[in-house]
């Protein structure tokens, strides 16, 4: 069984890859979770998680906003559908793998 906050990971992470969050911009838990009809809890979860792939910055006692530079800027634009075609493959095949 996957947990709600793998689920708000996922999404989270999706939406970031795509740009749906202006850069430096405030990711709240509240509005992420009624957003994403979660509980601001597994939200919270899910934005711990996403530091360590430079997705989100954690600002100290102020809470989360979307990375200010972020990594496919340094690829150029130009590669970053095959980036993102690539990683939401990989996400498809682990699922399917998860699900058998």
């Amino acid at each position: 069984r996957i947990s709600r906050a793998s689920v708000a990971y996922d999404l989270l992470r999706q939406d970031l890859l795509r740009g749906a969050f202006s850069s430096g911009g405030k990711l709240g838990t509240v509005p992420l979770g009624r957003g994403y009809a979660m509980v601001t809890t597994s939200v919270r979860e899910a934005l711990n998680r996403l530091p360590v792939e430079g997705l989100v910055d954690r600002i100290d006692q102020s809470g989360f906003c979307a990375a200010s530079l972020f990594c496919a800027a340094s690829l150029g634009w130009s590669e970053l559908p095959m980036l993102l075609e690539t990683c939401c493959g990989i996400e498809a095949l682990a699922f399917a793998f998860v699900l058998r």
